[in-house]
């Protein structure tokens, strides 16, 4: 069946309804029933594919329609950081993928397990619980050895407490779990398991800001400038959660070069780099090169700094180094010193006060990075429900930041390494902006208005300490993927990029094919531009 339902094809959802009606009592011919006439949607999310099962169902079996409600009502929250359906197949199917458990024990625990959950009557479970109690009983029914290779190895909560008030603790999905029971209210929790926010590397939510960028320094010689920064830079890793950037690399570097030692100069420095940050991350760092000089930089030649942001950008294609060079430029007329601009990002950076982090330019750092699923919010189309689910996310967001910020700030290994959480910035990632737009406007320039009202609607609710921008984080992309047909429909097409409304309220990341684009774009106030 060709039809989509949340990133899945329909016949899946169909498949998995299916089998909850026959866990719930079904006969045969009733499972049968329910398929065919469920299976002629061709669209349709899963919650209205189990909605329309569970009427037919009380027509049929009333007695298996209470059973499948049950179902319904009972979500798990599960180590993939999702909100799904209990079913106690995933209990049986773990046993024997994991342990030397037989089919009919396996059965029978699953079975008493997902009675003991309805007895307690509560409406969320998670993974990690089920297996406590499935660890119960094989206990009670002497399967010491099956519970042996089918226990969770983690630490309690009191453990990880004590362990991130001392140092960044590295163990990803303990502290995905920790801070979601301990860190994070649950309603806000469950938002980003359902996936209407996103919460950015959630595993560091209590011990991490999410972006930093070390301004270099002059050292006494060439040597001792570059792996100063570095090593600098390598400090700052460990307590950040995305690479640490740099900013105005050859500024310091060009303080002791000369004409004749700037490609030597530059080939050492990436050389070191290499050095010290061999391997590839998902999100490259960005390594800021300026092409004019502040004041704090007075000494540095006009002519070198020119000269040596080319050979920045041809040995940084040699070295094929995990970062982007991105080239700082307070006047369009500064593109006239480089040759090749191809595989950079340019930085519009009049006043000298932007750092490059990651894809996002910021006066400051960054603290928190938010997702705000626009796509989901518009599922069916009505404005006023869109901007009501819009409304609860921004305040969950707002609350969000306002909670990280308060606990890093506590963090003594921040202060003693120089990182200030209070003076930081936060960013919240639209995703779904178009789709959106059309789904509740139509196509046109009436979707555009409705895309600008929307942003001009952020922005007033954020407020100045967030930053609007399009979400390219990838885990969040990926997270919100399932609720679009056509996954292409997440970004921002030419026409919703040539809003100035749109440019003036959100950071977006324009592309250019030569330097006239690129020049057109820093008349326009683009901030950031990929030169492709």
């Amino acid at each position: 069946m060709e039809g989509r339902n949340g990133g899945k094809p329909i016949a899946s959802a169909v498949e998995k309804i299916a089998k909850e009606c026959e866990n719930a009592g079904c006969s045969t011919w009733t499972v049968t029933k329910i398929i065919k006439e469920i299976s002629k949607e061709e669209t349709g999310s899963e919650a209205k594919l189990r909605k329309n099962a569970l009427v037919l169902l009380s027509k049929l079996d009333p007695a298996a329609a209470q059973v499948f409600a049950s179902f319904q009502r009972m979500l798990v929250r599960t180590s993939k950081q999702t909100i799904e359906h209990f079913d106690r197949g995933n209990i049986i199917r773990s046993l024997l993928k994991e342990t030397d458990v037989t089919r009919g024990v396996a059965e029978k625990i699953g079975h008493e397990v997902e009675e003991k959950i309805k007895d307690l009557e509560i409406s969320a479970i998670s993974t990690a619980l089920i297996r406590e109690m499935v660890n119960v009983k094989l206990l009670e029914y002497g399967h010491e050895n099956i519970r042996n290779q089918y226990a969770r190895a983690g630490l309690p909560v009191y453990d990880v407490m004590k362990k991130v008030k001392r140092f960044p603790y590295s163990n990803k999905e303990v502290l995905a779990d920790f801070n979601l029971l301990k860190a994070i209210p649950k309603k806000f929790g469950d938002m980003h398991l359902n996936s209407s926010i996103f919460i950015a590397n959630i595993e560091d939510f209590s011990t991490k800001p999410i972006a930093f960028c070390h301004q270099f320094e002059e050292k006494n010689n060439i040597e001792e400038t570059i792996f100063s920064n570095l090593k600098r830079m390598n400090e700052l890793s460990r307590l950040v959660s995305w690479p640490v950037n740099a900013n105005n690399v050859n500024l310091a570097l060009m303080q002791h070069a000369s004409k004749r030692s700037v490609g030597k100069t530059v080939k050492l420095f990436a050389s070191a780099f290499n050095a010290v940050f061999p391997q590839a991350q998902s999100i490259p760092r960005n390594i800021g090169i300026s092409l004019f000089i502040p004041d704090e930089f007075e000494g540095v030649d006009r002519e070198l700094l020119a000269s040596s942001a080319g050979v920045f950008m041809k040995e940084w294609k040699r070295e094929k180094t995990n970062s982007t060079l991105v080239l700082s430029l307070d006047t369009k007329y500064k593109l006239k010193l480089l040759k090749e601009l191809r595989g950079a990002m340019l930085l519009n950076n009049s006043e000298n006060k932007l750092n490059p982090l990651n894809g996002i330019a910021s006066e400051k750092n960054i603290c928190s990075l938010f997702g705000l699923n626009l796509a989901k919010f518009a599922s069916g189309g009505k404005e006023d429900k869109f901007y009501e689910r819009l409304g609860e996310s921004i305040k969950a967001v707002k609350e969000l930041a306002k909670i990280k910020m308060a606990i890093l700030s506590k963090r003594e290994y921040h202060s003693k390494a120089g990182i200030n959480p209070k003076e930081m910035v936060d960013v919240a990632g639209l995703y779904g902006l178009a789709y959106a737009a059309q789904e509740i406007a139509g196509e046109g320039k009436e979707a555009v208005r409705f895309a600008e009202r929307t942003v001009a609607s952020i922005s007033k609710e954020l407020g100045n300490g967030f930053i609007i921008t399009e979400l390219l984080n990838k885990v969040g992309r990926n997270r919100f993927e399932e609720n679009l047909k056509d996954r292409e429909k997440g970004g921002l097409s030419k026409k919703f990029r040539e809003s100035d409304s749109l440019r003036k309220r959100m950071q977006l990341v324009m592309k250019a094919e030569n330097k006239r684009e690129a020049s057109e774009l820093i008349d326009s106030g683009s901030e950031l531009i990929e030169i492709h």
